[in-house]
């Protein structure tokens, strides 16, 4: 990649500094470096907003399950493809047990494990030994951390840079996310 080297910038009124978007090979990035002053005038602005890695392709099963599964490359068990990363896009997840379900590939987002589930967030950042894949549970609510607990024990204290997994779904069923599990029959849909 070459990046410009300037004495000065200056970014107009209503003028903007973008990038190509990424397409597989080439873009995503806006680097440049500069010696002296850097001026942006109100209206002017530097973005790569929706520049960089793709998200998840859509997949639409027929028959959509629940599923607990970090990885999956059976299209008959889960819902949701990952996000792109620095790991690779779609089937250059097939090296790491599939491009379908909940967990982050890398810096990447990971699927949601049913329909109507949220995908996670991905991130170009942090330390790759402190890289889980679980992403960061809000416990900002009173309540929140013994939901968080239910997954698993101590899951709510779980930290990780990077990409976080895929998200949960809806549920048929009014229940108390602090009493009841994810995964149980007992919400009534795909939890």
């Amino acid at each position: 990649m070459r990046v410009p080297r300037l004495n000065t910038l200056t970014i107009t009124v209503a003028g903007i500094l973008t990038c190509q978007p990424w397409n597989g090979t080439t873009g995503g990035i806006l680097a440049l470096e500069v010696y002296g002053n850097t001026t942006i005038n109100a209206g002017g602005k530097i973005t790569a907003t929706g520049k960089g890695f793709r998200g998840a392709a859509l997949y639409n099963p027929a028959t959509p399950r629940s599923q607990t599964l970090y990885y999956s490359s059976s299209t008959l068990t889960v819902s949701a493809n990952k996000g792109e990363g620095i790991a690779g896009y779609d089937n250059d997840y097939s090296a790491f047990g599939g491009k379908y379900c909940r967990g982050a590939a890398a810096n990447a987002g990971g699927g949601g494990n049913v329909w109507n589930s949220g995908g996670g967030g991905g991130a170009n950042a942090g330390s790759v030994t402190s890289w889980t894949g679980q992403g960061n549970p809000d416990t900002s609510i009173a309540g929140w951390s013994m939901a968080w607990n239910l997954e698993s024990p101590g899951f709510a204290t779980s930290t990780s840079s990077g990409g976080g997994r895929g998200g949960y779904s809806f549920s048929g069923s009014d229940q108390d996310a602090t009493i009841d599990p994810p995964d149980n029959l007992i919400w009534g849909g795909y939890a």
